[in-house]
């Protein structure tokens, strides 16, 4: 339990270093890359936490790191790994794409969600061809969208105006023509002409259009030639 003691970095002539379920913590430490002799080591099922230092990359020929807390991506470094045949980093919260020329037949990366690549158990990684392909067609929409919705929201600003502006003119026209009726009605009626029609539709107040006496006089039904039918008192 804890942290690789600082004591290991004399030890410069070891080749076997096997630190594996000690629940050791923290990160693990660049000075186990500064081994010029180690061929085999092995980590795995501890709690380190944090980046797998780039100064691994050195003479591995067996490198475990399972079953632990590593995160961020795999350092380049271990591409230049050549005398590496086994590699173990299942079961870490690794991101990013494998390096690519770690083409051994002994890999074992299972249980890093955020890996990509060839392997098996992995999601493989998009290209950067489609990266540049998928931003280039967001800004295609970009320049293509927001243009056209622009114009189409003027439009429809511009059509509300003039819908307004007509119907309102409308309105006007319609109060101005009923005045003008009614103007044209009073100023066109021929009281001479009505009274001569009342006559002749009551035959000079015949008894039989009297519909009722009353103490200032007689009223009379007469039905016009316009067909309607008016009460007229004498």
């Amino acid at each position: 339990c804890g942290h690789i003691p600082s004591e290991f970095g004399s030890l410069k002539d070891l080749e076997y270093l096997d630190l594996s379920t000690n629940r050791l913590n923290e990160s693990i430490p660049s000075t186990l890359g500064g081994f010029s002799n180690l061929h085999y080591l092995n980590l795995s099922n501890n709690q380190f936490s944090k980046n797998i230092p780039f100064q691994l990359g050195n003479l591995l020929s067996q490198l475990d790191l399972s079953h632990n807390n590593l995160s961020s991506s795999i350092p380049r470094s271990l591409e230049q790994m050549s005398s590496l045949v086994e590699i173990n980093m299942s079961y870490n919260q690794l991101q990013g794409p494998v390096p690519n020329n770690i083409a051994i037949e002994d890999t074992h990366f299972e249980g890093n969600e955020g890996l990509c690549g060839p392997m098996v158990g992995l999601q493989p990684c998009p290209s950067m061809k489609n990266k540049h392909a998928t931003k280039r067609d967001r800004k295609l929409v970009f320049i293509i969208v927001f243009p056209v919705l622009g114009t189409l929201l003027f439009f429809l600003a511009f059509l509300g105006i003039v819908l307004v502006r007509k119907r309102s003119s409308k309105l006007q026209d319609t109060s101005s023509n009923v005045g003008h009726k009614e103007l044209y009605s009073i100023s066109e009626f021929d009281g001479r002409k009505m009274f001569y029609e009342i006559i002749k539709a009551t035959n000079d107040f015949d008894a039989l259009y009297c519909i009722g006496r009353g103490g200032s006089g007689s009223v009379y039904k007469a039905k016009l030639l316009s067909g309607s039918i008016v009460a007229v008192k004498k």
